[in-house]
């Protein structure tokens, strides 16, 4: 099993009792999928840089990331299911060693001692 970060977007409009069972409806999901949730991080209420026009005007959501161990063949079922839930308004599944490893080359091309561009043209 891989570790991901999943960033669950909940619609403003629900209350905390509301928020709190669809929290938990996505962590029953991952586990339904065979996955374990290791822990989740509540963001809090954010308002959108735009109103989104999807089926419903949204103009705010909560952010909660949800750290997670999962087969990776099972991970676009996981999106699927819960793009399918009224309570989720959008999600997105990121690998975490993949970002880390992407956060890392782009500070390795950065570093003293190596000439990028036009530096390296005057060498």
């Amino acid at each position: 099993m891989r570790r991901y970060e999943a960033m669950v977007i909940f619609p403003g409009e629900m209350d905390t009792e509301q928020l709190n069972a669809a929290v938990e409806a996505v962590r029953k999901e991952v586990e339904a999928a065979g996955g374990t949730v290791d822990n989740v991080t509540r963001m809090g209420k954010r308002t959108f840089a735009r109103i989104l026009q999807s089926p419903r005007k949204l103009a705010e959501g909560y952010y909660v990331l949800y750290e997670l161990r999962l087969d990776p063949a099972k991970v676009d079922a996981l999106r699927g299911r819960l793009a399918l839930r009224d309570e989720v308004y959008r999600v997105q599944i990121v690998r975490i060693e993949e970002r880390e490893q992407a956060a890392g080359s782009v500070r390795s091309k950065d570093e003293p001692g190596e000439a990028v561009g036009a530096e390296a043209d005057k060498r």
